[in-house]
């Protein structure tokens, strides 16, 4: 068991040609509150994350980074999640009807919309 509740560590590996960069930041608390910050994709794992950190670590604020970088040659490829568009579209175009409002969303502004082109 850790003695110490303050501390930093980091920590890289590649995996099937994705980098991935976990950080681990640790300040004293009286309590265990685990914060973990990580991409889209890997948020499932986040119960297990904490889970295994507060068997370790009892108490503390402690915040984990985790980043992913995809280094293969195929990695750009992008889906596209055409009803989450075309639903983005719609609200917008409602909401310019209630208000009274020019609807000015450009098709550029509506791919920033969350989960509307995810890289695969």
């Amino acid at each position: 068991m850790a003695e110490s509740m303050t501390g930093y560590g980091r920590g890289e590996k590649t995996i099937d040609g994705c980098r991935f960069l976990i950080e681990i930041k640790s300040v004293n608390n009286r309590f265990g509150d685990v914060q973990v910050r990580s991409p889209r994709v890997l948020m499932f794992l986040e119960s297990k994350i904490k889970d295994r950190i507060i068997k370790q670590l009892v108490r503390g604020k402690i915040d984990v980074f985790i980043t992913m970088e995809d280094q293969r040659a195929d990695g750009a490829d992008v889906s596209l999640n055409q009803s989450l568009s075309l639903a983005y579209s719609k609200a917008i175009s409602e909401i310019s009807s209630i208000t009274g409002r020019e609807d000015s969303a450009t098709a550029q502004a509506i791919a920033r919309f969350p989960e509307v082109i995810t890289p695969l």
